[in-house]
């Protein structure tokens, strides 16, 4: 063979060799942007509401030797640290973040995890806090639709299930706002001094719930077109009363009744307040509404 044959002989040979040089090169960096990328790990957050208090639990693909630090940041406050974690099985690991007491609304928790190794990346997810649910209302129905909407129409007498167990029981608070100072047409409303008082007992029965507070007891009552809201003293004597009748069949006429001495637990003003009337129908000036267990 001649020398110029074997020089045409190994050029195939000396092009795959470059080629295969370019190609290496060209992988470099994508080897390299995928080993970055396996830095950052993975940052789940779960929230999970019970009342007013939100277990959060913040899963990350790392082991627990790999992470440098946690830390989170709920709604608009300083970071804080997210405590200890515990592993997930081999190669990931969990942190339990506690939050009490949070308030009606929708919030949002986000967490930040570092690696050792300076890798980095977060997680967030928002829950909601409903409010408390309302057992019975008593209001005066502004716009004459029979359903209680704060800000339009006036309050009355509330019983709130503040410690959210669903059931009338001690803890809850029994809440009073204003009262209409006549039958309809209600001319204005006087105002009730004390407007907040813990619940001791609670009785439930049909068409009504009654409540016992240290100073007075509440009596919400709905039931045959007979409406009525009674306020008594927690000792002997005689109860304030707000008495809507739209039974014909029962003479009892509307009224407001409010003394000096039968509702000094709620401190109301003005008093006294004794106002009669015989009106037979759904009137406006009295409503009282359920969501009872």
């Amino acid at each position: 063979m001649t020398r110029a044959h074997r020089r045409v002989a190994y050029r195939p040979r000396r092009y795959r060799r470059a080629l295969a040089v370019v190609m290496a090169t060209m992988l470099v960096p994508l080897v390299v942007g995928s080993a970055a990328a396996s830095n950052k790990p993975a940052v789940i957050v779960t929230p999970k509401v019970t009342g007013t208090t939100v277990s959060v639990q913040l899963d990350v693909n790392r082991s627990t030797t790999q992470i440098a630090s946690c830390t989170y940041v709920l709604d608009a406050d300083p970071a804080a640290s997210c405590g200890p974690n515990v592993p997930n099985g081999k190669k990931d690991s969990r942190y339990t973040i506690s939050l009490t007491n949070q308030a009606t609304g929708s919030h949002t928790i986000s967490a930040t995890v570092a690696l050792n190794d300076k890798g980095s990346a977060s997680g967030s997810a928002g829950f909601t806090i409903a409010p408390p649910r309302v057992f019975a209302v008593a209001f005066a129905d502004t716009n004459g639709d029979h359903t209680y909407q704060d800000g339009v129409d006036h309050l009355i007498a509330a019983l709130i299930d503040t410690n959210r167990d669903g059931v009338v029981d001690a803890g809850d608070t029994a809440v009073t706002a204003e009262f209409p100072l006549t039958t309809d047409p209600v001319a204005g409303f006087g105002s009730f001094g004390v407007t907040s008082a813990t619940v001791s007992t609670g009785v439930v029965t049909p068409g009504a719930v009654e409540v016992s507070t240290p100073a007075t007891i509440y009596e919400w009552f709905s039931n045959d077109g007979l409406t009525s809201l009674l306020l008594c003293p927690n000792a002997p004597g005689f109860c304030a009363q707000i008495l809507d009748n739209a039974n014909p069949s029962f003479s009892n006429p509307d009224s407001v009744e409010i003394k000096a001495d039968n509702a000094t637990g709620l401190a109301p003003t003005p008093v006294p307040i004794a106002v009669l009337q015989n009106d037979p129908t759904d009137d406006e000036f009295l409503d009282v509404t359920f969501d009872l267990p």
